[in-house]
């Protein structure tokens, strides 16, 4: 890998400016099977530390991952192949819920990838 591919900042091409926040709670309750098209990611820090953002276009929303998405997503954002199959359409997600093992009866929501 060349080193500007490597540290220069990703650009995705989609302008966010008018892109509301989702939280993936509210995704999976509208269609739990709905498969998001995935148009970018980057990192926020928020107050409990990194936290990695999926942008989808067609909605025009953005959705805070949760925070252990944050390693997987420096890793997508350092991979160019990775960055490449996001920019051409061709990665996507499904939210699921599940419970959390530190609190009983706590919904808890993450994602898994999709191939297009």
């Amino acid at each position: 890998m060349k080193f500007a591919q490597q540290y220069n900042k990703t650009n995705f091409d989609v302008d966010t400016k008018d892109f509301t926040f989702e939280k993936l709670e509210n995704l999976y309750k509208k269609d739990a099977n709905k498969v998001h098209n995935l148009n970018g990611l980057f990192l926020n820090q928020s107050q409990y530390g990194k936290q990695g953002v999926a942008i989808i276009e067609d909605e025009k929303i953005l959705v805070d991952l949760p925070l252990h998405f944050a390693n997987t997503v420096e890793m997508i954002l350092a991979d160019v192949d990775g960055i490449e199959q996001i920019k051409a359409g061709k990665v996507g997600f499904k939210v699921y819920e599940y419970e959390s093992k530190n609190r009983k009866n706590k919904k808890c929501y993450s994602i898994k990838f999709v191939d297009l």
